[in-house]
């Protein structure tokens, strides 16, 4: 195995149409980490042509038929000799490719290889599902080529089995055992290749992009506990409806996020999802503080005077809005505090200081970036308002998942491991 990411790279020829015009030409299809392109030779002359096509063919080495409802033509580059023939380069526009016969027959088992997920391999059984994690051949070095090239590889692979179900339902399976993943392993696990197997050795495998494989703040699980996590965690997740399915969801993908980028950036993004999930899950009609209530009254007055003698400055009393608008920070706050108590997580024991964390979001939302007091506050810098609020979201996002096991720390810079029960309020 080199020490670059793989490329996967099938020849074949068929037929491309568009419009009414059709070429039968030999052609490579490439799936590089960051893009999956179709490289086809076609003669130059054509002077109209549109930019949607389809593709309907056989790959070389095998003759299994290959076809892709909707190409999108991107590029096209002179070959030489010149004006002889161009290569055209086409990628999947929200289409699967598909590489083999369809299905007309029962599902026997599929294989998804997981991009972004690379130790904790694990089998287990969920409601009639085989559900296993495969390493690779040399697991090690794939590791060591994503930690180099820092771009979303292959890493294991995901392989289940369940009788009599379709294919779209192996699909969703999937794609919940992704999302759980990148909550345990602090990446966002994703695939873009599905290896179906049909009984009588047929096989099908369909490739499409999907969003994600970003790089996170690593594990929060530890590896050897990852299937207790994803058998507890699965069957939570089919107690909860749809919408509560997509906030969390959403809540692990901005957790993911924020390690990524400038510091301004990560606090805004992991404080979104402080936010999104206390306005989800939180108490709606939080009252602000007494303090603030008589701010607010003070200042309603101070206006109300202003207007009476200025009416003409601000008809339509947007100003007063805005500084009404400008106290629900606090509410906000005491939102998010609630959400944190609810859950019983020991905010304490974190060091999460949620007023700091809203201050931080609020200096980056309006100003584009944190103030100099936050960036320079030596009792509690940056980084750990960001370390604190991810792992404070981290462990009520998994006491809502109810898992009872073992989590990742970090002491003197050093990892350890813990009960989760131990940043639980008692």
């Amino acid at each position: 195995m080199s020490d670059i990411p793989n490329v996967i790279s099938l020849a074949g020829v068929g037929e491309f149409c568009s419009d009414g015009l059709s070429f039968n030409v030999p052609f490579s299809l490439i799936q590089y980490p960051a893009k999956t392109v179709i490289i086809a030779k076609i003669n130059p002359e054509l002077k109209k042509y549109d930019n949607n096509w389809k593709l309907k063919g056989f790959l070389n080495n095998d003759k299994k038929p290959i076809e892709c409802e909707h190409l999108l033509l991107f590029s096209k580059t002179i070959t030489i000799p010149k004006g002889i023939e161009q290569d055209w380069k086409f990628m999947p526009l929200n289409a699967d490719i598909i590489i083999g016969n369809k299905l007309d027959k029962p599902i026997k088992e599929a294989y998804y290889p997981l991009l972004s997920y690379f130790e904790g391999a694990f089998s287990l059984t969920d409601d009639r599902w085989n559900i296993e994690v495969i390493k690779p051949n040399s697991p090690e070095q794939t590791k060591s080529i994503a930690k180099n090239w820092q771009i979303p590889i292959e890493g294991l692979t995901l392989h289940l089995s369940h009788p009599r179900s379709t294919l779209e339902q192996y699909r969703e399976k999937a794609y919940q055992i992704a999302k759980l993943l990148s909550l345990a392993s602090g990446n966002e696990v994703t695939f873009h290749r599905q290896i179906i197997s049909l009984n009588e050795g047929n096989e099908l495998e369909i490739w499409r992009r999907t969003i994600g494989g970003e790089y996170g703040p690593g594990f929060c699980i530890l590896e050897t506990c990852i299937s207790d996590y994803l058998r507890e965690s699965l069957s939570s997740w089919k107690t909860f409806s749809q919408q509560e399915q997509e906030k969390i969801s959403l809540a692990i993908t901005y957790i993911n996020l924020s390690a990524n980028g400038y510091m301004d950036e990560k606090l805004l993004r992991i404080t979104q999802a402080w936010e999104m999930l206390a306005n989800a899950w939180g108490n709606q009609t939080k009252e602000l503080s007494s303090s603030i209530k008589e701010l607010r009254k003070e200042l309603k007055e101070v206006y109300t005077k202003w207007r009476e003698k200025y009416p003409s400055e601000d008809p339509d009393a947007f100003l007063g809005s805005r500084i009404a608008e400008a106290l629900q920070w606090d509410r906000a706050i005491k939102k998010i505090e609630q959400l944190a108590t609810s859950y019983k997580v020991n905010t304490q024991k974190i060091g999460l200081d949620f007023k700091q964390l809203i201050n931080a979001r609020n200096n980056v939302a309006h100003d584009g970036k944190m103030s100099m007091e936050i960036r320079d506050n030596k009792d509690s810098p940056p980084y750990k308002l960001l370390m604190a609020a991810q792992f404070g979201i981290r462990i009520l996002l998994l006491k809502k998942l109810r898992y009872s096991g073992k989590i990742v720390t970090s002491k003197n810079g050093c990892r350890t491991y813990e009960e989760i029960s131990e940043y639980i309020v008692k």
